[in-house]
């Protein structure tokens, strides 16, 4: 049973059993096309490249051609996420702190699909669209970390995607915690 054949038998199995988590992997193709293969099981791994994205259900999709997580080994790369609420598909109303809530639940859902908590981020890049909301925002910040948060860059940018006020992209560890 070749590859493909596999990964379909992987997939239709998981969505009869009901399975919520989507993990795509890719590999090349004789004609070095990138395959796409949706095995619906968490820590799924492509033989080629030992990476695997976590898109759990009812994540905003992305607004542009990346993943929203990428796992290696025990290491999790969360794309920047911005304060769309899933649900709606729409930013969050409020400002920034009311972005920034947001924007965790969304790292939070990545995180949890991936078996990891914000104790296991090791970094975070915070964009802003004004520093001026720099302590607001750390206030925020503070709630999701315990006794060591991650390393940390916090910029002012001049625009962040769909016009948000902040963003947030984070390297976690499984075991960091």
């Amino acid at each position: 049973m070749n590859r493909m054949a596999i990964a379909l038998a992987l997939g239709l199995a998981a969505l009869l059993l009901g399975g919520t988590l989507y993990i795509f992997t890719t590999e090349r193709s004789e004609d070095d096309v990138s395959i796409a293969h949706d095995h619906s099981q968490a820590h799924e791994h492509s033989e080629t490249s030992g990476k695997s994205a976590v898109i759990p259900e009812g994540t905003a999709p992305p607004i542009g051609p990346y993943t929203p997580a990428v796992k290696v080994g025990n290491m999790l790369f969360l794309s920047g996420q911005i304060g769309i609420n899933p649900a709606t598909g729409t930013m969050v109303e409020g400002g920034t702190v009311a972005q920034a809530r947001q924007v965790f639940a969304n790292l939070r859902s990545l995180l949890n699909a991936a078996g990891l908590t914000f104790d296991d981020v090791v970094r975070a890049t915070v964009y802003l669209a004004d520093l001026d909301d720099y302590g607001a925002v750390n206030e925020e910040y503070a709630k999701y970390f315990s006794d060591i948060p991650p390393a940390r860059v916090c910029v002012e940018v001049a625009r962040i995607p769909a016009d948000a006020l902040v963003e947030i992209s984070m390297i976690a560890v499984g075991g960091a915690g």
